[in-house]
């Protein structure tokens, strides 16, 4: 993932990332 110089849409970004490998996890 690059650093985009707009970190409010990495946010959410993350955010998805994060259930989707927790979802997927389980």
């Amino acid at each position: 993932m690059t650093q985009l110089p707009e970190q409010k849409l990495d946010e959410p970004t993350i955010a998805i990332v994060g259930v989707g490998l927790i979802g997927g996890s389980i």
